[in-house]
């Protein structure tokens, strides 16, 4: 515990590396333990850390390492989780990084819009609001940047009704920022435009 402490508080400096470090032996001494729950989120964390140093094989090999291992303990949401942040960390690939990560466009679509499915899948089944609008807002990115935006503007329009059944106002504005993209992919400009506006509102007293 006192390594993934050590590893967290890098982490807080951004210093990912030293991190690594910490994390890796938090890792292996839980692993010898068979504390494996533990073990994986220590995965979770170094997966968190590679997106910053490491190539993308790495990353997203520690990703469907950890999810498979918390798969394997039936610790769904913590599955869930993974999917998710998987899925966002493919999104954010440019081209030059796709390639070293062995993908063109068409496959990390392929394989971001696949983890985003399965997180909002999970997230379906336990009552973690606010984590399963993380994940429409996740899925609705992958599906407008792969084209199928139909199912893009109807995950922003739940993801929004979800924040505001739980008054999430900083969380309802992120959702509009994604409806907007979609809205305006669609040649909807107006009706953008007044996303992009209804989010804005929602942000102008609040600490985001």
């Amino acid at each position: 515990w006192n390594h993934m402490n050590m590893g967290s508080a890098y982490i807080e400096q951004a210093l990912y590396s030293p991190a690594l470090e910490h994390l890796q032996e938090a890792y292996t001494i839980h692993a010898d333990e068979r504390m494996m729950f533990e073990a994986a989120a220590c995965i979770y964390y170094m997966a968190y850390c590679q997106e910053h140093v490491a190539p993308p094989q790495e990353v997203i090999g520690s990703y469907e390492r950890m999810i498979a291992m918390y798969d394997s303990l039936g610790v769904s949401q913590r599955s869930m989780s993974g999917h998710g942040q998987l899925g966002r960390y493919l999104l954010d690939l440019d081209s030059i990084r796709c390639v070293e990560g062995g993908l063109d466009y068409a496959k990390r679509n392929t394989l971001a819009l696949a983890h985003c499915r399965l997180g909002v899948a999970i997230g379906r089944t336990v009552n973690m609001p606010a984590q399963l609008g993380d994940l429409l807002d996740g899925l609705c990115d992958a599906e407008r940047v792969a084209g199928e935006l139909d199912n893009a503007l109807r995950h922003a329009q739940e993801a929004i009704a979800l924040r505001n059944a739980h008054d999430s106002p900083a969380r309802a504005a992120g959702s509009y920022k994604d409806l907007g993209m979609v809205l305006q992919a669609m040649g909807r400009t107006r009706e953008a435009e007044l996303a992009y506006l209804t989010g804005l509102d929602l942000l102008r007293d609040h600490a985001h």
